[in-house]
């Protein structure tokens, strides 16, 4: 088991791989377990914004085209960072390739069932865009309909506020309403149409010399039909390629799902039938799991379970609780602790202890932390 160990001494930063939306991301090694990670980062000065929203938002999900965090916590100088897997492998516009072959639908394909599941689960992206999707290297030579992972949800907001939501977004990326603080599903889709319009065509539909020039003219109205530069492309996907991006949002489809049918559809009729069949490799997509406040359903509790089993078979990731403040014994130890409304819960092994007896799910040995996650060593026996 992993004994506890401060930030600065379990991970060594090897290199700096980019900046997201509010943090900086390294490649680091994990000096406990020998395994690479990307670490993110974002000092103090940043203000208001913190890296616990972003790394609740992930906690949240758990999808195989969506990128798994591991750990949250605060350096010695009060910084907030999280770790979450490493992806390594291609830019996407280098792993596309060209429109007419499989891969590019698969790992498209991916990106649109990761949108279906983060918008099932209640969430927004609100920041899609080329560098925000990952590609596994390793995955795209044999899966490539699980090569793609979508990242930084740092600016992701919840449809149960639409309106609390304030402008957010990539110039270029971001749907026309978005700039006025209007955040729904159908912003992603846009967001996705102008990546595909990049992919598909080499740039993005609509230019011009400053932000604002870019943003007048995505409201003007369509940049026109790409197979006037693609004559090659079918008449669906470029029917669709203008839908998307259509600067209405109500002309746009209405769901991932939607887009999804018809990605899958398309795919069929260039004889594609494994992308066209759910999960892009020939089986049904895992829905991401949103956790919602747990009182003993049994809904809940089947979904730690099956958390509790992707574990032992490797596939670890944090889950998150949220409710009222409550009292629990919650600690190996035996202690009680009274927590506010969103805290995190590490499962560390799969052995019975007395207080996990008085808990409502499979007997585990846990330990909670309200601002970082602690390594907690085994118990003796």
């Amino acid at each position: 088991m992993i004994p506890a160990m401060r930030p600065a001494e379990r991970y060594r930063l090897i290199e700096r791989l980019g900046e997201g939306s509010i943090g900086v991301v390294h490649r680091a090694l994990d000096l406990a377990t020998g395994r690479e990670v990307a670490l993110k980062i974002m000092p103090q000065a940043r203000g208001a914004t913190n890296l616990r929203g972003e790394f609740v938002a992930l906690a949240r999900l758990r999808h195989p085209n969506i990128v798994s965090v591991l750990d949250y916590g605060l350096t010695d100088a009060g910084d907030e960072y999280f770790t979450m897997e490493l992806v390594a492998g291609p830019a996407l516009t280098a792993a596309v390739g060209p429109v007419t072959a499989q891969r590019m639908w698969a790992l498209l394909g991916g990106v649109l069932e990761a949108l279906a599941a983060v918008h099932g689960a209640g969430v927004v992206h609100a920041d899609l865009k080329p560098s925000n999707i990952l590609v596994d290297g390793a995955a795209l030579l044999h899966a490539p309909g699980r090569a793609a992972r979508l990242a930084d949800f740092g600016l992701a907001t919840p449809l149960a506020d639409p309106g609390g939501a304030t402008a957010r977004g990539t110039i270029g990326y971001a749907a026309p309403e978005a700039w006025s603080g209007r955040i729904d599903p159908r912003a992603d889709l846009y967001s996705f149409g102008v990546v595909l319009w990049q992919l598909v065509l080499g740039a993005r539909p609509f230019a011009g010399a400053t932000p604002r020039a870019v943003v007048a003219a995505q409201r003007a109205g369509h940049p026109g039909d790409p197979r006037a530069q693609r004559p090659d492309l079918p008449p669906a996907l470029a029917e669709l390629m203008r839908a998307l991006i259509d600067p209405a949002p109500g002309a746009r489809p209405q769901s991932a799902e939607e887009v999804l049918d018809r990605w899958r559809a398309i795919a069929e009729s260039l004889g594609y039938p494994a992308i066209a069949s759910k999960g892009g490799a020939g089986r049904a997509p895992r829905r991401a799991a949103a956790m919602p406040t747990l009182v003993g359903r049994d809904r809940e509790l089947a979904e730690l379970d099956r958390a509790w089993a992707d574990a032992k078979q490797g596939r670890g990731a944090p889950v998150v609780i949220a409710g009222e403040p409550t009292r629990m014994p919650l600690v190996t130890n035996g202690d009680c602790g009274s927590f506010g409304t969103a805290f995190l819960l590490t499962v560390i092994q799969a052995r019975p202890s007395a207080a996990s007896a008085a808990l409502p799910v499979s007997p585990l040995s846990i330990r909670l932390t309200r601002n970082r996650w602690l390594s907690v060593p085994p118990e003796t026996t």
